[in-house]
């Protein structure tokens, strides 16, 4: 439930893969959220970064309120910021909206694999083994060859790159599945491809002139 740390944050032998840590952090996220941190939360997780994090005045700070502070919403905000330090990425369990979100993206994109004929089940799987565990877009019993989507990707902040990397994670598990390429171009004949544009998400074509097909969720309209 970490994702990549910052540049020179943690010690050597940080266990930051730990289940406690993981669990800590899970607990402090979700006070913050909730507005309901325990002082007690707290105070352990700023332990845990003085122990194991290089200095910072973060840290310091949030042990010294979660100890002796009276200001609760300073304490929400100082814990909000050492999470952030950690890098700390909440996973679709501790976020269930995240994965909503990429649902209903995946919905658009289905929408372009009916209107070329498909009708294959589509859905999303998450897959325990990386830290936080990502979703990977099955179609038929196939999975592409990717890397998933991240809870992160699923948060809202970026909706048209999101949508991308949706349409290019179903892309992959058809064209797995059918050992085909999807979908294809009806003027060029050529593989289309993702991408975002200043306002829309598209697929587009290489052949002739590179050109936008259509808007992702519109194929043939």
């Amino acid at each position: 439930m970490t994702g990549e740390p910052s540049s020179g944050l943690w010690r050597p032998g940080a266990p930051t893969w730990d289940s406690r840590w993981r669990a800590l952090a899970a607990q402090v996220y979700a006070g913050v959220r909730d507005r309901n941190l325990g002082r007690e939360a707290a105070f352990d997780l700023a332990c845990f970064l003085m122990d194991w994090a290089q200095p910072d005045p973060v840290i310091s700070e949030l042990a010294q309120e979660s100890a002796e502070g009276s200001h609760p919403e300073r304490l929400l905000e100082l814990a909000r910021q050492a999470l952030t330090l950690a890098a700390f990425v909440p996973d679709f369990e501790l976020e269930p909206r995240f994965l909503t979100t990429l649902e209903l993206y995946l919905a658009v994109v289905a929408a372009d694999l009916r209107a070329t004929g498909l009708d294959g089940p589509v859905r999303l799987v998450i897959l325990e083994g990386g830290e936080p565990p990502h979703a990977y877009v099955q179609y038929n019993s196939s999975f592409g060859h990717t890397s998933g989507l991240a809870p992160s990707d699923g948060d809202g902040s970026n909706p048209l790159a999101a949508l991308v990397l949706v349409a290019d994670e179903l892309q992959d598990a058809v064209m797995t599945s059918l050992m085909a390429v999807w979908p294809v171009c009806p003027r060029h004949h050529l593989g289309a491809h993702p991408r975002a544009t200043a306002d829309a998400a598209a697929w587009w074509c290489k052949g002739g002139v590179r050109h936008d097909i259509c808007t992702i969720g519109r194929w043939g309209g």
